[in-house]
């Protein structure tokens, strides 16, 4: 664990990041949501239903059998059926292009494009307060954001492209089992997916590439989010700060353990508290507020070279990530204020800071998945009750696995080989479970454990690590048992 990567500078820099994108969110939302102003940009071009036709037909009466309205200019669609794009179509004003005001609709883009002219601030498409809405085969170039679906129930967007937008490329916002699938987004400005203030909402097979922002976002509704009543500004703050187990804390520590074994042990002691007092405190803060999104899924998608974090889920509850490719991103994967979160069978590979990062993060899952060429840590943990199981972490530009300040940890069957430093990193932790993993080839040690209260190290392998297989400093309970050496 290198020094200079404190908990304390993780966080900081996470709260800003946090906060970069509720602004981008609260512009984003500003003047009524999503599809503020789409009838007067339909208006404001010229587009009146009556010049998106088929035979004459009016825009807000698609069928609803084998044959479809057509259009060919931007239009409010306010009648259930199908339209199908028959021109590229290119928004010059802003609001949205296609507004969807009618539920049961499908949008065919036909492989035809919505596009900018000049600099504007327009939705390609956008629903909202509807349900049973499709969106498909379309390219959307050069807006403000691609698609959004604002109070949709039952949506799909699928196989289309979403490129160089200002702002986010796909916004789902107040939405309940919607489906982007089968999509790339490139080139983002915003967020290249932002799933916010919704339920259910999958990420299926898609590929979010070279964002300016972070790849995919569930979490953090636009505007004003409150936990306890209290303002975004304030939950950023850490729970642990307000325990009193600060950045402050952590100096005090270290500089016990170099002043004598006796003087460690007290201030372990007196840390190894504060650390539970705060990881309480965390807990209860992560359970009593009504989170942001529910339920949802990043599946079989692939997120790259984003500016940002490949995915970021803050103040969520229950999304799975399943067999994704993460990569060449900030973090690969950054969880805050987040919990229930299961990633399965996931590569996270070759980011420019950790594989997997926690921020006060509770009850999440890490199975089966890969974490390989990491900048830093494979995976970084300040949070609760969380579990590692069966994951290989290797080739990582600092530790393996980095847990600290945390509590209830447990690290079970991982394969930890040829990181820089350390297999396993511990400081100030309470009851972590450190059992069957195998530490090889490590630059460091295979485990270093500091300040730990009733850690258990059992039935692990140790092997060729360049430091001591397993140092263990200033220990409180716990014991270690059954583990080999070679």
């Amino acid at each position: 664990m290198s020094a200079s990567k404190s908990s304390s500078t993780r966080l900081v820099a996470l709260a800003v990041a946090v906060v970069a994108v509720a602004v981008v969110g609260a512009v984003a939302l500003q003047g009524g949501g999503p599809l503020a102003g789409s009838t007067g940009n339909a208006a404001g071009n010229g587009n009146a239903a009556a010049n998106a036709t088929t035979g004459g037909a009016d825009a807000g009466t698609g069928s609803s059998g084998t044959d479809a309205a057509t259009l060919t200019d931007c239009a409010v669609v306010n009648e259930p059926g199908r339209y199908v794009l028959g021109a590229d179509v290119e928004a010059s004003a802003d609001g949205t292009c296609l507004s969807v005001r009618a539920s049961d609709v499908v949008i065919d883009g036909n492989g035809h494009a919505v596009t900018a002219s000049g600099d504007t601030g327009a939705t390609g498409v956008g629903a909202r307060d509807v349900s049973n809405v499709t969106v498909t085969d379309v390219s959307l170039v050069g807006l403000r954001r691609g698609v959004a679906f604002d109070g949709v129930e039952g949506g799909v967007f699928a196989a289309s492209a979403v490129t160089n937008t200002t702002g986010a490329g796909v916004l789902v916002a107040n939405s309940t089992d919607v489906r982007v699938e089968n999509d790339t987004v490139t080139g983002a400005g915003g967020v290249g997916v932002h799933v916010t203030a919704s339920t259910g909402v999958e990420t299926v097979g898609s590929r979010v590439a070279n964002g300016s922002s972070h790849g995919i976002v569930y979490g953090l509704s636009p505007g004003v989010k409150t936990l306890d009543e209290s303002p975004i500004d304030d939950w950023s703050t850490p729970a642990l700060a307000a325990a009193g187990a600060n950045a402050s804390g952590d100096v005090a520590v270290n500089g016990s353990a170099d002043a004598g074994a006796a003087t460690g042990s007290e201030a372990n002691a007196s840390v190894n508290r504060s650390v539970s007092d705060a990881m309480n405190a965390t807990n209860r803060a992560v359970a009593s507020y009504q989170p942001d999104v529910v339920g949802g899924a990043v599946r079989e998608t692939t997120i790259s070279g984003n500016g940002d974090h490949g995915i970021l889920v803050v103040g969520a509850r229950g999304v799975s990530v399943v067999d994704d490719l993460i990569e060449s991103n900030n973090d690969g994967v950054h969880l805050y204020h987040a919990t229930e979160v299961a990633v399965r069978n996931a590569t996270i590979r070759a980011n420019d800071d950790d594989g997997v990062s926690l921020s006060y993060a509770v009850n999440n899952t890490f199975a089966e998945s890969s974490f390989v060429a990491n900048g830093d840590d494979g995976v970084y943990v300040v949070g609760d009750q969380n579990r590692l199981v069966n994951n290989s972490a290797r080739r990582n530009g600092d530790d393996g696995v980095d847990v600290q300040s945390s509590a209830g940890n447990r690290i079970v069957g991982n394969a930890l080989v040829n990181n820089t430093d350390d297999g396993l990193f511990l400081r100030n932790t309470t009851g972590t479970i450190v059992h069957r993993n195998a530490m090889t080839d490590n630059g460091d040690n295979g485990v270093d454990a500091r300040h730990t209260l009733n850690a258990d190290v059992v039935g692990n392998e140790f092997c060729r690590n360049r430091g001591p297989q397993l140092l263990v400093r200033d220990r409180r309970g716990g014991f270690e048992a059954d583990n080999t050496y070679c």
